[in-house]
């Protein structure tokens, strides 16, 4: 969003105050439980970034129909592990579809923690808008 904002305004003050905070934000989706680490072939070690709460209950805003859909399943690991794909999968921003679902007429089959979602490409941004600051070694860190 902040590219948007830059491509069309040009204004550079908006982009030197809104890089930190990107950083701050990169750094909280590629660390912790968010962070799968992968080798490829050549034996390098990648990062990649994941939706995933640490919250095993059902949400207050939605209690009673979390509840619902986990009374379908049958123990308590089962359903706190349904609360989590649930949390996690709002935590996304999208929309529950079956996106994130192995058997998409069945809530209880979410799998967001275990999906690598496509529009996690922060990195990109972060690069696009060091190099409108004159922070290439910001940008560095990301190529």
């Amino acid at each position: 969003m902040v590219i948007d904002l830059y491509k069309t305004t040009h204004d550079m003050a908006l982009v030197k105050n809104s890089l930190p905070g990107l950083l701050k934000e990169y750094k909280f989706w590629t660390s912790g439980l968010h962070e799968v680490k992968i080798k490829d072939i050549k034996g390098s070690t990648h990062s990649l970034s994941r939706y995933y709460a640490m919250w095993n209950k059902p949400r207050p805003e939605s209690s009673t129909n979390e509840k619902e859909t986990a009374s379908k399943l049958s123990n308590s690991c089962e359903k706190q592990h349904l609360y989590c794909e649930i949390t996690s999968t709002a935590e996304s921003g999208w929309d529950f579809s079956t996106r994130w679902m192995r058997n998409g007429s069945d809530l209880t089959t979410l799998t967001t923690t275990s999906i690598i979602p496509y529009e996690a490409r922060m990195e990109l941004d972060i690069v696009f808008l060091a190099n409108v600051t004159g922070e290439s070694s910001t940008a560095d860190q990301f190529m």
